[in-house]
């Protein structure tokens, strides 16, 4: 499974901080971030939390979408034939 490398080192930042007695204000000002964040990550899992995100839909048919456009498919045929294969996003 992949990281984001940026919330793994958040998660550790805080962990460490609260560790040694920080309070979550303390925590939250130190790290430039709020303090739902730090409630967020000592309450959390670390999989979920730091597991790699990808926001886009369209990860999973990088490979279809290279495949396609460079046998000349045009982009809107390339949208049609994703959503029939599970893509539920905008064009």
């Amino acid at each position: 499974m992949e990281y984001n490398p940026k919330s793994v080192q958040l998660y550790n930042n805080i962990r460490e901080y609260a560790a040694a007695g920080y309070s979550k204000r303390e925590i939250a000002k130190i790290l430039h971030c709020g303090r739902n964040t730090v409630t967020k990550y000592l309450n959390g899992d670390y999989e979920s939390l730091c597991k790699r995100d990808y926001r886009s839909g369209m990860d999973q048919f990088y490979d279809d979408i290279i495949k396609e456009l460079n046998a000349g498919v045009s982009r809107k045929d390339v949208y049609c034939h994703l959503l029939k294969k599970g893509y539920m996003g905008k064009h």
